[in-house]
């Protein structure tokens, strides 16, 4: 199992290279904003309704994580934390390519996979293979043994 990064946009398969995010913040009008390819924020913005399994402190906390370790986001974004409205975040495709056949293929059986676990009742299926591909993965490093304090 890996990160997935292909979605359907204006009915063509593509294969997301990088996403603008885009964070509104609480205590004004602003908003974070920041370009990334960062593979696990890509899975996410192609798999919405992992959020959607979560409550909404729990997802808070953990796309804070995620975010936080993302080494796009610049440190003067990261010293505002605390002010992001992180049930708001959008996710915006910034760079893609067409996807192969073979990518086109595989997407739409996992796609149809999902799509019977759904209607099976399997409503966590997708937020489990999140879990447990994230648990597989060292992709993220610990935010505080990467964290330039002095930069």
């Amino acid at each position: 199992m890996e990160w997935e990064n292909i979605t359907v946009r204006a009915n063509q398969y593509i294969k997301v290279k990088s996403l603008k995010v885009s964070i509104p913040l609480l205590t004004d009008d602003d908003c974070i904003e920041f370009k990334t390819k960062n593979r696990e924020l890509i899975h996410l913005a192609v798999n919405p309704t992992i959020s959607h399994s979560w409550n909404w402190e729990e997802w808070h906390t953990h796309l804070t994580a995620v975010l936080l370790a993302d080494e796009n986001i610049p440190i003067t974004a990261k010293c505002l934390f605390e002010h992001w409205q992180t049930n708001t975040t959008k996710y915006e495709v910034a760079e893609f390519v067409e996807c192969s056949i073979s990518e086109r293929e595989t997407y739409k059986f996992r796609q149809a996979e999902k799509q019977y676990e759904m209607m099976n009742g399997n409503t966590k299926f997708a937020v489990k293979n999140y879990k447990e591909l994230r648990a597989n993965t060292n992709l993220l490093k610990p935010y505080i043994t990467n964290f330039p304090i002095f930069s």
